[in-house]
């Protein structure tokens, strides 16, 4: 005999008792913290971790399910309202479980149904749609609905596309939050499609980039982050390798009430003075300013001045330190024209044309479209993430920055 699927009252019932199930195991799993080392786990951890995976991928199964049987009954009972619904965009947006099937509607198709129109008439006009093919804007393969999913700020990914950007944000502070256009991308978007493991990392990773004063594992073989949870008296434990490290100078625990010097950070502090580098007052990391203003974004997220470290617009200090300003203009002007010579005094009055240029756009957001310039021999390295590109790169016609598709997506702030 067939397998009848759940009536939809059960199915909810279903869906809260695994979710509920999965909520008990992370307790568990918080509890069970520290109590053995994370490279050889008890064979009890090897067996939940199993039912963990096995319970989540039956979670994702019935909200798939409940899914698409919300769509059946949409279209069966509905037609007309979702039609009516598919006229306004931003409704649409503001619901994952209608964002694809409402957005991809034509207004002119769902318009004739009438009551007269048969169930079967119906869900075959609605489910037509779904033949369509979108371009994701990331790979530039072709996929069909739900292989795809349109964002807020209207691009398309596909689904194994956004769960790349997704794994590099749990790696790459710059990239977290996920984000597209500046917009923050819902993990909802994404979670079926993440394991548990990858769903854990993810929130722990928003928990080290969310914190204001971080500490590491001084193991260098570990260097994870440690938790605030884990911190007592100033003393943290590595979760991981059970290494006690002092949160306050970052190096392995000690008994005396004064922090010893580490003669490693004093030399690259006495570096970075001599240097003139700026350290983020935030996650501490080391930022060299070559050319451009003071204003200064972290990977971690914090602005910040260059020339007191300071939070950005809480100090008096000049927006511009005009050797930088100039050295930005001529890098510019010599960058647009490679193979012009141009008289002194052409080149002259250009850089001195850019500067007030780029004194005027130095809070530039790079609002709408961008120029693209194409690859001619010359070197094409996007300011943002240093990597050089052969084929085109985008430039902004106000503050002149180049910059690639990904981190113009996916970087900005």
């Amino acid at each position: 005999m067939p397998m009848q699927a759940p009536h939809a009252g059960l199915l909810d019932d279903e869906i809260t008792a695994l979710a509920l199930q999965l909520e008990e195991i992370g307790l568990f799993e918080e509890n069970d913290k520290g109590k053995y080392r994370t490279d050889s786990p008890p064979d009890n951890k090897l067996a939940c971790d199993d039912f963990e995976t096995e319970i989540q991928d039956h979670l994702n199964f019935l909200r798939d399910l409940r899914l698409a049987r919300s769509i059946a009954d949409a279209v069966d009972s509905d037609a007309q309202a979702i039609a009516d619904l598919a006229s306004g965009e931003e409704q649409a947006n503001d619901d994952l479980d209608v964002t694809w099937p409402l957005d991809d509607i034509e207004d002119g198709t769902e318009a004739g149904c009438s009551s007269s129109m048969t169930s079967e008439q119906k869900q075959h006009g609605a489910f037509g749609r779904f033949s369509r093919v979108y371009e994701c804007c990331v790979c530039r393969e072709s996929f069909r609905i739900p292989g795809i999913l349109l964002l807020p700020c209207d691009h398309r990914y596909c689904m194994d596309c956004l769960r790349e950007l997704f794994l590099h944000a749990i790696k790459d502070e710059a990239l977290f939050p996920p984000r597209c256009c500046r917009e923050p991308i819902p993990l909802r978007f994404i979670s079926s499609s993440l394991s548990s493991s990858e769903l854990k990392r993810f929130h722990e990773a928003k928990q080290e980039y969310s914190s204001d004063k971080r500490t590491y594992c001084s193991n260098n073989a570990c260097g994870r982050f440690i938790h605030s949870v884990d911190i007592l008296d100033d003393i943290a434990e590595c979760a991981h390798c059970l290494t006690e490290t002092c949160a306050i100078c970052q190096r392995p625990a000690h008994s005396s009430f004064e922090c010893p010097n580490d003669p490693t950070l004093q030399a690259t502090l006495s570096l970075a003075d001599e240097e003139g580098w700026q350290r983020c007052y935030s996650c501490r990391g080391m930022v060299e300013l070559d050319v451009g203003c003071n204003h200064m974004t972290c990977k971690c997220g914090a602005q910040f001045c260059y020339a007191c470290g300071e939070r950005w617009k809480t100090c008096p200090c000049d927006q511009w330190h005009e050797e930088r300003l100039v050295r930005r203009a001529e890098e510019v002007v010599h960058r647009e024209n490679p193979q012009r010579l141009l008289a002194a005094e052409v080149v002259n009055a250009a850089v001195e044309e850019m500067r007030e240029n780029l004194r005027e756009e130095h809070q530039c957001t790079h609002p709408g479209w961008l120029d693209r310039v194409d690859y001619t021999g010359q070197p094409l390295q996007c300011e943002v993430c240093a990597h050089h590109f052969h084929s085109f790169i985008l430039q902004c016609p106000r503050c002149h920055v180049q910059i690639c598709a990904s981190c113009r997506r996916n970087r900005l702030r």
